[in-house]
């Protein structure tokens, strides 16, 4: 039988126990205490306790917290909640919402259970506001959402592959290949490259890169599950460096068209660059600061020094500014500026183009073209001369027909009044002298037609001698008095077969130029004409045969012709004179005469000690027929009956007086149109029909067109002063016999009278 302790025994236990009891809820609120969680006791779902996290949490000191039911500190709504776990006794986490002294409101987690507590039936829950873990949640959420947002919706192909085995692609990527997701995942991305060359090439890049910059970029090509292979741009980085085989994110761009397109842009380029290296224009392109960008072959055989980079006023002109003409600011504002300019340097004159060359990061160049037009200068210029000659010549046959028409009578009446006088009277030298003033009159007007290329070229027995000495006469007139003219005029110089006026020519030509080239110093000019042998080979480059020639020799003692501009002193338009001095035309035009008579022309200079030109015409041979001088005093006469039509009074009775005294009968009438009706009336009443050429109504072609459709064998002889529409050729072309040109000769007159009848008749 068991002993009964004693009181002593039982007092010691009671108080050990109590003792443990004390320890063990001191170690329970030291742990309470310690805890970031804040912990309630209640008993009966009263509070009976709280740890200092509990006040903080929810504001409530120890005295408001005991006393009060337990489920107050959650959010109404969600109470039921935590009386059924009380209920169950779950010991479970959960999560509710709780509200604090101050009336706000958070998630919190709470874990709750049951246990002994100095004797009682306690419970101890533990609460724990969860809002900055609710939010890195939300947050976490959101981000999961936007990223698969993103990897959805990217215009670019992503995808996930682990040891090249892909585990995860967007919609861009089953766009771009082809291939369904279910196609492509869990797949090895061999299949999406057209060849082992490829797929090596990407692996082997794509990783070395990898290792090195932490990414890899690779252009390579896909095969399209429809079989089209396409260019893409894959970009790749591991999820984690220190280990590929978590996997590597990868983007893919589908190229083709950016390849299509930097192709056409790259073949644009070249076509480009062919086209400005292929231009006879010299171009260059400027940035706004002046440096030089771009300059083609043709820009760099023109500039000074051809460089990139340089400024374009120093690099193209080898200037140290800006060009005297630039327009450079404007350019670049956004102007298109066009400009001549006469570069020094090479005296060419350029059009140059600037225009403005805007690119896309809103900075401006300058595009500079220059093109050449010395060239088209000079044909402007000969062009601008040609039209003044045309007008000179408009007004010189405007000038011949009136004054030949007042010659005419001059001359004719001088004719006939000679006849008259008794030769050696005084009468007869006077008429002899007006006589002489019309033909001279009448050269004048032949010099101002060959002058303006519209009178014709005939070529008669020439005795140079009297040419030149009437051009020295007429130019010693004009040439001041201090420059000395020294005449070496051979006698016996022989005839040769040339136009009278275009010696004239040639010979004044190269007195005026011998005559500007001493101008300055007050020098001489020396004229030799003689006759002169030239044995085979005696000027070398001349195409003249071995025989006897005249020669006229023009030397001058002033500024001489250097040798470059010796050259060309026979090309037309060139010219060594000031402005105003010279046309270039003037040497030109003597080569061109020369040539036309079979003759040669040849020059020596020296820099300021003169020019010599001589100018070689072969000489006729005696028994030569146009040689033997025309017995001009036996004038043909004849009876027959001539009709005579010219509007002008004073030349239709000249010719009517010149006539009747060669025995003709004659009908003159001053209307072309009376003298249509008068013929169509009796057609056989005249054996000749003499018309002038410019008359009112109708004009003389016109009029021997329509005789002659009455009267095909009536011969007709045209006169005339000067007209564009006649000449000899016409003459023949209509059916005339013959052209007469005012002041018409008698004895001219009377020769082709008597052929246009002769050979009617047949003689």
């Amino acid at each position: 039988m068991t002993q009964k302790p004693t009181y002593e025994e039982l007092e010691e236990k009671v108080q050990t126990l109590t003792r443990e009891l004390e320890m063990s809820a001191s170690k329970l609120r030291t742990l309470s205490e310690a805890s970031f969680e804040a912990i309630f006791f209640s008993e009966k779902g009263i509070c009976i306790d709280q740890n200092s996290a509990a006040r903080r949490m929810f504001g409530y000191t120890l005295e408001e917290a005991v006393g009060r039911p337990g489920t107050e500190w959650i959010l109404p709504e969600d109470r039921e909640i935590v009386k059924n776990r009380m209920r169950e006794n779950d010991t479970r986490p959960y999560q509710v919402r709780a509200q604090r002294k101050d009336g706000t409101v958070f998630p919190c987690e709470i874990q709750a259970c049951s246990t002994q507590y100095q004797g009682r039936s306690i419970r101890v829950t533990a609460l724990r506001d969860i809002s900055e873990q609710m939010m890195a949640q939300e947050k976490t959420r959101e981000s999961r959402q936007e990223i698969e947002s993103i990897f959805r919706s990217a215009p670019t192909g992503i995808g996930v592959v682990s040891n090249r085995i892909i585990t995860k692609v967007n919609d861009r990527v089953v766009s771009i290949s082809g291939y369904s997701q279910e196609e492509l995942v869990g797949k090895n991305a061999r299949f999406l490259y057209p060849d082992e060359t490829d797929y090596n090439y990407v692996g082997e890049e794509k990783y070395r890169q990898i290792r090195k910059y932490g990414t890899g970029t690779v252009e390579t090509r896909w095969k399209r599950k429809d079989g089209q292979i396409i260019d893409v741009l894959m970009s790749s980085t591991p999820i984690d460096l220190t280990d590929y085989a978590k996997g590597v994110t990868f983007t893919v761009l589908d190229i083709t068209e950016s390849k299509k397109k930097e192709l056409a842009l790259l073949e644009s380029e070249t076509h480009y660059r062919t086209m400005m290296e292929s231009l006879n224009d010299a171009v260059y392109i400027c940035s706004a600061d002046f440096k030089v960008e771009y300059m083609n072959s043709a820009m760099n055989a023109l500039a000074v020094n051809g460089s990139l980079g340089g400024h374009c006023y120093q690099a193209v002109h080898g200037f140290d500014h800006q060009c005297p003409w630039c327009v450079h600011d404007r350019v670049i504002q956004g102007e298109s500026v066009s400009l001549e300019v006469t570069l020094p340097g090479n005296d060419r004159s350029y059009h140059i183009s600037n225009s403005p060359i805007k690119h896309t990061d809103g900075t401006v160049s300058k595009l500079i073209v220059y093109r050449d037009i010395t060239d088209i200068k000079k044909m402007e210029d000969r062009l601008l001369h040609a039209q003044k000659m045309e007008s000179i010549g408009n007004l010189a046959g405007g000038i011949a027909h009136d004054f030949n028409n007042l010659l005419f009578p001059i001359v004719g009446m001088a004719e006939l009044l000679i006849e008259d006088f008794p030769p050696g009277t005084p009468h007869y030298e006077n008429m002899n002298e007006i006589l002489r003033a019309g033909k001279r009159g009448s050269d004048l007007v032949k010099q101002i037609l060959s002058f303006s290329r519209q009178g014709e070229h005939s070529k008669v027995a020439v005795n140079l001698r009297q040419i030149i000495r009437e051009v020295v006469k007429l130019s010693r007139a004009s040439i001041p008095s201090d420059i000395e003219i020294i005449q070496h005029i051979k006698k016996d110089c022989g005839l040769i077969m040339a136009n009278p006026t275009q010696l004239h020519q040639v010979a004044m030509n190269l007195v005026t130029n011998a005559y500007h080239a001493v101008e300055p110093t007050s020098g001489k000019i020396e004229i030799t004409v003689q006759t002169r042998r030239l044995d085979a080979h005696e000027l070398p480059g001349s195409p003249l045969e071995p025989g006897e020639y005249v020669l006229l020799s023009v030397r001058d003692n002033g500024t001489g012709i250097s040798k470059p501009d010796l050259e060309k002193v026979f090309e037309p338009y060139f010219t060594t004179k000031k402005k105003g001095k010279g046309t270039g035309l003037g040497l030109s035009v003597v080569y061109g005469i020369v040539k036309d008579h079979k003759g040669f022309i040849d020059v020596d200079s020296e820099l300021g000690k003169g020019t010599r030109f001589k100018v070689y015409f072969p000489l006729m041979e005696l028994t030569s027929p146009q040689a033997v001088p025309e017995n001009e005093h036996v004038l043909a006469t004849g009876h027959e009956r001539i009709l005579l039509v010219d509007d002008e009074e004073p030349i239709i009775r000249l010719e009517e007086q010149m006539l009747k005294r060669l025995g003709y009968t004659i009908c003159a009438m001053t209307s072309s149109l009376d003298a249509l009706a008068l013929f169509k009336k009796d057609p056989g009443a005249f054996d000749l029909v003499i018309t002038d050429m410019t008359m009112p109504n109708m004009t003389g072609d016109k009029l021997a067109t329509e005789m002659m459709s009455i009267r095909p064998d009536i011969p007709i002889i045209i006169c005339t002063g000067f007209s564009e529409r006649i000449s000899k050729d016409v003459t023949r072309q209509i059916g005339a016999k013959g052209l007469l040109m005012k002041p018409v000769v008698r004895s001219d007159m009377a020769r082709m009278v008597r052929e246009a009848l002769d050979d009617r008749l047949g003689r």
